[in-house]
């Protein structure tokens, strides 16, 4: 476990966290350390808790390999929100061709090291069985030929 962010399997910390420490972030809450959270549950436990003060948020979804394209929106988030909130989920739904999906480059620790330096406040990195359950019904439309030309 890294020691420049907080990394959440099974709980949440509490709002002293963000009450007592260096940075300021959403009207005045303050924190000195990037979140990391890996389930909805504990997602959304933060976004009440960030809802609860007055004050925007921002999210910059990505699939991670990031670039300085990805942090010039986590720095125009900051600049335009309270708290900015990225994620990083490489959705395997979304390649047509599995060894594209097994292809894709994968450089969480760097991904990290970027967002922390750039003052990401929450990162979001859920596994694909978290966002798609097993116990879920998969839904198909038929979108016709235009499924087989677009990917």
């Amino acid at each position: 476990m890294r020691n420049s962010f907080w990394f959440l399997e099974t709980e949440c910390k509490s709002t002293e966290f963000y009450l007592n420490s260096t940075n300021t972030g959403l009207n005045g809450i303050k924190h000195d350390t990037m979140i990391l959270v890996k389930t909805i549950l504990h997602l959304d436990k933060y976004l009440q808790l960030f809802r609860s003060y007055p004050g925007k948020i921002g999210f910059v979804p990505t699939m991670g390999s990031l670039h300085s394209g990805h942090i010039s929106l986590i720095d125009e988030s900051r600049r335009d929100n309270d708290v900015t909130v990225c994620s990083i989920f490489v959705n395997p739904t979304q390649f047509n061709n599995p060894a594209d999906f097994e292809k894709y480059p994968v450089t969480i620790e760097k991904d990290i090291d970027m967002l922390e330096a750039a003052g990401c406040d929450l990162l979001f990195m859920p596994s694909a069985g978290e966002m798609y359950p097993p116990d879920d019904p998969v839904v198909h439309y038929d979108l016709g030929s235009i499924e087989t030309i677009l990917e």
